[in-house]
């Protein structure tokens, strides 16, 4: 059984390091955006510092991507926000 881990600097670097691009990007835009995941990110921007919050996004885009390769099905952004604290404003 394939088990889920940490995506620690130890593990599969290219992996790490595309997750870390792409949560760079995603962190960019989401200012715009009123989204449960954006939610998510402005409120965590504005507690911790920007690298916490992109190894944060990186970490929980890791496990949208497992989830959805895992159980074949399709990503849904209202999930991807669901234990986490979001209030809308």
């Amino acid at each position: 059984m394939n088990r889920l881990g940490k995506i620690t600097k130890r593990g599969n670097q290219t992996l790490r390091r595309l997750l870390i691009h792409g949560a760079r990007t995603v962190l960019t835009w989401c200012a715009n955006k009123d989204d449960p995941l954006n939610l998510w990110l402005q409120q965590l921007k504005l507690r911790a510092h920007i690298c916490k919050v992109t190894v944060a996004l990186a970490n929980k885009l890791a496990r949208i991507v497992w989830v959805v390769m895992s159980k074949q099905q399709a990503f849904d952004v209202s999930k991807a926000c669901e234990g986490s604290a979001v209030k809308a404003a």
